[in-house]
């Protein structure tokens, strides 16, 4: 099994990108997203201060839109259809 770590942040938008540089057929992703920066900057603490989220991604599917919506103490994530 391949683990590989890249460290990225979001654009001005909010949005990831995320290029597939081999060619495997898919492969299951953990994307991490660390928002105790960004609640700090608001002055509020969250309950959760990092969200893990693992998917499939797949070479198939050229753009994947995983919405993941935050508060300080809930966060929901949504996958739009392609």
């Amino acid at each position: 099994m391949r683990v590989e770590r890249k460290e990225r942040c979001t654009d001005a938008d909010g949005r990831l990108s995320i290029q597939l540089d081999d060619d495997l057929p898919s492969r299951v992703c953990d994307i991490e997203f660390d928002i105790n920066g960004y609640f700090a900057t608001l002055g509020a603490t969250p309950f959760y201060p990092r969200i893990n989220i693992v998917v499939r991604l797949s070479h198939s599917i050229s753009r994947y839109e995983i919405i993941v919506l935050i508060t300080p103490s809930s966060y929901c994530v949504i996958r739009e259809p392609e």
